[in-house]
């Protein structure tokens, strides 16, 4: 018994690379959680609030959790937590929202997102949402849009998605691919400018990079190379300088039925990484299979994520804000939803909720439905417009 993914054809042919490079300078300092200080062990849930807005598809929490990022029709929105009313809307006219590419800065002031490219097609631009003022932006015109299959095949149109933040959010990397062939990692401030090339894709093709990079505070990049023919070697999750140098490969496909490894979560530390397999999407079928799994981001080495008992799937997993557990979802030999957290070095789990409800799963890839906050609030999507907050204390 499994969770079923439902995944659209496009998504399931998308060639992916996720990258990200530049110097972003400072880290912005950032309060550790009131958890930090605890075991895993030593936190429960305090409190349960549970959350539904109508027509409206909430993708994340804000990294203060103060704000729900959401999109309504081709509208992106920011939503205060505390009302659930409207803090801003702001309507893309050159096509529907990839919720996938949506992205909070680690300030929580900003917003970046793109067009959908990969299931629409349509032609796509880095975009930022402001918190305060409410200003849309996008940082990389071109004056084009609608179906990049309108274009010419030596078109010079250029189709930009996966926005990533750097640590201090002052600068923004993304992939570029043109319509002629090939893809490139670019940098951009997040005020706008001229973007700058970081490092031209391996293999070329169009959409060679997906899903957002992650900027680590060491200044490395960790990103995910996915191409449709699965055993491509080149597929699998990499980590490179933040100036494009150094390169290399940490994990690759093993295994044809547990698919791609693809990247969901980093580490404050730069340590670890939390990655999950495609297979998840498409054979999710067998008891005591985790897909998910822990990365060590220095030897490459692999461990799945899976509790001690008995358990039908690992839905979702993300890491503290400062890195030092995880907390996960799953659902238990009884059909029931369970969230975990775990020390991450001692191993050790502590069950904070059981529940009938489903919860940190989404209709899309597993690479969003599950955040915690420097607050110690956790969101867990359990369905496009409606979730539950959990407030983490001490026991």
């Amino acid at each position: 018994m499994s969770v079923r993914f439902r995944v659209t054809c496009c998504a399931l042919l998308i060639i992916t690379l996720l990258a990200g490079c530049g110097s972003g300078g400072g880290v912005v300092p950032i309060p550790a959680p009131p958890s930090a200080s605890k075991a895993a062990a030593d936190l429960k849930v305090s409190a349960q609030r549970d959350l539904k807005i109508d027509n409206t598809r909430i993708i994340s929490l804000s990294p203060d959790g103060k704000w729900l990022a959401a999109l309504r029709d081709r509208s992106a929105c920011i939503i205060a937590v505390d009302t659930l009313a409207d803090k801003v809307c702001a309507e893309v006219t050159t096509g529907s929202l990839d919720s996938r590419s949506i992205t909070w800065s680690p300030d929580s002031r900003r917003i970046a997102f793109t067009e959908d490219l990969v299931r629409y097609l349509f032609e796509s631009d880095i975009w930022t949402l402001a918190v305060d003022s409410g200003q849309l932006t996008d940082l990389t015109p071109d004056n084009l849009s609608g179906s990049v299959m309108t274009f010419p095949q030596d078109s010079a149109a250029t189709l930009d998605t996966m926005p990533g933040w750097s640590p201090d959010g002052q600068t923004l990397i993304f992939a570029r691919s043109m319509r002629s062939g090939g893809t490139a990692l670019y940098k951009i401030s997040a005020d706008g400018g001229t973007p700058q090339k970081v490092l031209d894709i391996a293999g070329g093709g169009m959409i060679a990079v997906w899903y957002g990079p992650h900027w680590l505070n060491t200044g490395k990049i960790v990103f995910t190379i996915f191409r449709a023919k699965i055993d491509d070697p080149d597929n699998g999750v990499w980590i490179v300088d933040s100036n494009g140098h150094n390169a290399r490969q940490l994990v690759k496909v093993t295994d044809k039925q547990m698919g791609l490894p693809i990247l969901r979560d980093v580490s404050a530390k730069g340590d670890r990484a939390l990655v999950f397999y495609s297979g998840a999407l498409q054979y999710a079928t067998h008891t005591n299979v985790s897909y998910l799994a822990l990365l060590d981001l220095t030897s490459g080495q692999t461990v799945p994520l899976q509790p001690a008992a008995e358990f039908l799937n690992v839905a979702n997993a993300t890491f503290s804000p400062d890195g030092s557990k995880i907390i996960y979802v799953y659902r238990n030999a009884d059909n029931q939803t369970q969230v975990l957290v775990r020390d991450v070095q001692s191993g050790i789990d502590n069950n904070l909720l059981t529940q009938s409800t489903q919860l940190g799963t989404t209709t899309d890839f597993t690479v969003q439905g599950l955040d915690w906050t420097n607050s110690d609030t956790v969101y867990a999507a359990a369905a496009p417009g409606a979730g539950t907050l959990l407030t983490l204390g001490s026991k």
